[in-house]
């Protein structure tokens, strides 16, 4: 019998342009599918991230004992302004000596007003600071102070504390506030 040579079938490695398509389509399906699950996830950790934010300074006020800084003026009359928004602008004070904004006393300065967390000293990340020393909420804007009304019973906070919540804007319901009673709403 003579020797005859088989020349093996040639195999073509790898995939058609049809595969490659559907394997294409499929991943571009899984992600459009995702990405709106991950932002969503996202915005629910920011706003986790700014209640701990408020609870830590929250509790850092709570803990500093004091509503009042008391300091004596150039006459060496006493003075005193309530804590944590001694310019009056909303925002948590951060250091005085490095935000550059007019509204806090000399003299107060001074005495030693170092803004919240120069006092209180509360327990939070660098990254929650700003370059002006002020607490910054999830999404990277200053947290917001207010002073309760007189009527308010002292045995809470006497502030209101919040954080515009994820789109900026005041009044829009998805803010994020301190109540001492129940803590984080």
């Amino acid at each position: 019998m003579p020797y005859r040579a088989t020349i093996p079938a040639r195999r073509h490695a790898g995939f058609t342009l049809t595969e490659l398509m559907i394997v294409i389509a499929v991943i571009v399906g899984m992600a459009g599918v995702g990405i709106p699950v991950w932002g969503s996830i996202r915005e629910r950790a920011r706003g986790e991230q700014t209640r701990l934010v408020l609870e830590s300074v929250a509790t850092a006020m709570t803990d500093y004992g004091r509503t009042h800084f008391t300091w004596r003026d150039a006459n060496q009359k006493p003075r005193t302004a309530l804590l944590w928004d001694v310019n009056a602008d909303g925002i948590l004070d951060g250091d005085p000596s490095l935000e550059g904004v007019s509204g806090y006393p000399a003299d107060m300065l001074a005495a030693g007003y170092t803004g919240f967390v120069g006092l209180a000293k509360p327990e939070l990340d660098q990254g929650r600071l700003n370059a002006k020393s002020q607490v910054l909420d999830g999404w990277g804007r200053p947290v917001h102070i207010a002073a309760l009304d007189a009527g308010v019973a002292r045995e809470t906070l006497p502030w209101r504390l919040w954080s515009l919540g994820g789109d900026g804007q005041d009044t829009t319901g998805d803010e994020i506030e301190w109540a001492r009673a129940g803590g984080a709403q």
